[in-house]
């Protein structure tokens, strides 16, 4: 697949025998995460674990008179989502170019080339990462047609003890959650729980009907080590209130928690904190370090509920995201 401009700039796919060039000089720490996959080191959540191969990537070049001058690289997901990891431009032309203008002109080229590709591919929804709204990845990501939806405060905690026994509620919790594992069968009962708890979220609302919520769950079950028994109905009164959805991520030595949400009638008793609890005596008994999540900096009940349960912020990022078409 290759593009053409009058510019004779040609936007098409690595070939093979790039892409550890391309990669090394436009992306070096993913990379890094190829050569060497880490066992101890903490990784945020949604990121790919490391692997030699580059299953469902695909890493775009803008190439003028010869020499690569920019680069993309996508992950189409489960879901109909793709993660954008934010362009880089590294010129080899001649020093009379004005390149902050021809910078803005290759990017949007290279993207409409990359756009193409994902809507002929199914996807719904693109999305990127930048350190801040207003670091040069970010301006990038604006070029290319992605608008900022908010930051994620990125979190962690040490697992409880596996030798204890999971922590129940405090007397102001009222009565204590039963867990019941998810099973393939469970799919549409999972599915109606995890909308209903969509209603009135303050983590990311903007997302809220974007998507099939099944293809919501499609993503999610791709996260890391898929396992049925981490994915939980939280019950009471012979209801579901609520559920946790947890991955694996036995490399890093740490389960991350993918989603966690309450039914919006059930909301204000603690519910919450008696979730997370029970994901962080998870995280131990499997042996785990930690337990990280994300989280949008703006829901501030959720960041103080996190941090009554013991979670510590390391990370922030941006997040860029472009919807190619939104679920009715």
């Amino acid at each position: 697949m290759t593009n053409k401009t009058s510019r004779q700039l040609a936007i098409r796919l690595a070939r093979q025998v790039e892409h550890d060039d391309v990669l090394r000089r436009f992306f070096p720490a993913f990379a890094l995460e190829l050569a060497v996959a880490p066992r101890t080191t903490l990784s945020a959540p949604g990121d790919s674990p490391g692997a030699k191969t580059l299953p469902r990537h695909h890493l775009w070049v803008a190439e003028e008179e010869g020499s690569v001058v920019a680069a993309a690289l996508t992950r189409i997901m489960p879901g109909r989502i793709a993660m954008l990891w934010p362009p880089r431009l590294q010129w080899d032309c001649a020093p009379q170019v004005d390149r902050s203008e021809r910078s803005g002109q290759v990017l949007r080229q290279l993207m409409a080339a990359v756009d193409a590709f994902l809507t002929s591919q199914n996807v719904q929804i693109v999305q990127a990462l930048a350190d801040t709204a207003s670091a040069p990845d970010a301006l990038r990501l604006a070029d290319c047609g992605l608008v900022h939806l908010t930051d994620l405060l990125y979190l962690v905690s040490r697992a409880t003890d596996s030798s204890a026994a999971p922590i129940g509620p405090s007397a102001e919790m009222g009565e204590r959650l039963d867990f019941l594992a998810f099973e393939n069968q469970q799919f549409d009962r999972m599915a109606a729980l995890v909308e209903q708890t969509y209603e009135g979220t303050l983590d990311c609302p903007q997302l809220n009907g974007m998507r099939p919520v099944a293809d919501v769950l499609d993503e999610h079950r791709a996260v890391g080590v898929f396992r049925p028994d981490w994915w939980l109905f939280a019950r009471q009164d012979g209801h579901d209130v609520g559920c946790l959805l947890l991955a694996d991520h036995p490399a890093q030595s740490q389960v991350e928690l993918v989603y966690m949400g309450i039914v919006p009638l059930w909301r204000g008793r603690g519910l919450g904190l008696q979730i997370v609890r029970h994901a962080r005596w998870l995280t131990g008994n499997a042996g785990r370090a930690r337990l990280v999540l994300a989280v949008d900096a703006e829901n501030r009940p959720a960041i103080a509920m996190y941090a009554a349960a013991g979670f510590l912020a390391w990370d922030r990022r941006a997040v860029f995201l472009k919807c190619y078409s939104r679920h009715a």
